[in-house]
């Protein structure tokens, strides 16, 4: 049978298998790709980002604003930001994830126990983060679309990881939350 490679990406560990003209998957000649949903996310995000920040200008949105919790509101975008930053650090870099890519394994260590995307759930955080340094309560249902952008672009890369994995994730995906940082399930 011949096979073209065709991208099908799967969670935090972009996994691209070659699929054949029919739609066949052939896991055998799968190999560890390093991109993802990623950029398009980060894209998405980034431009809602900056039309929120400028969209405070508008006369309009000033009702937004509450003066008397701009200290909170500073507080929390900069705890969301070093907290993202170091979400993002520890699931990109100090997970050796790029290791774990080649050897096409699955990571559930470290961060990863935590939350499956880290990548994606650190970019997140520092977004909303900066959202949080505008002091307009209006902007702050942005970060709420963030997650659901995220929740719905990540089910493509699920459905690869469990076709790739299989029991492994299936049992991953019961311990650790998708998108929310949290102690792992005991399950």
């Amino acid at each position: 049978m011949q096979y073209f490679f065709q991208a099908e990406f799967s969670d935090s560990l972009h996994v691209p298998m070659c699929v054949n003209k029919w739609g066949d998957i052939n896991l055998e000649n799968r190999r560890m790709s390093h991109w993802g949903i990623g950029p398009a996310y980060v894209i998405v995000c980034l431009l809602i980002t900056i039309t929120a920040w400028s969209m405070t200008a508008i006369p309009v949105m000033s009702i937004g604003v509450i003066t008397g919790i701009k200290p909170a509101m500073y507080l929390l975008g900069g705890l969301l930001i070093v907290f993202g930053f170091i979400i993002w650090l520890n699931g990109a870099v100090l997970s050796k994830l790029d290791d774990k890519i080649n050897k096409s394994q699955l990571v559930t260590t470290g961060v990863y126990a935590w939350v499956r995307n880290p990548i994606y759930v650190g970019i997140t955080m520092v977004l909303s983060g900066i959202l949080f340094f505008k002091n307009n309560l209006l902007i702050l249902a942005i970060p709420i679309l963030f997650w659901a952008i995220l929740t719905v672009m990540v089910k493509k890369e699920e459905a690869v990881l469990t076709e790739v994995f299989g029991n492994e994730y299936l049992q991953y995906k019961k311990k650790v939350n998708r998108c929310i940082p949290w102690f792992p399930s005991k399950k």
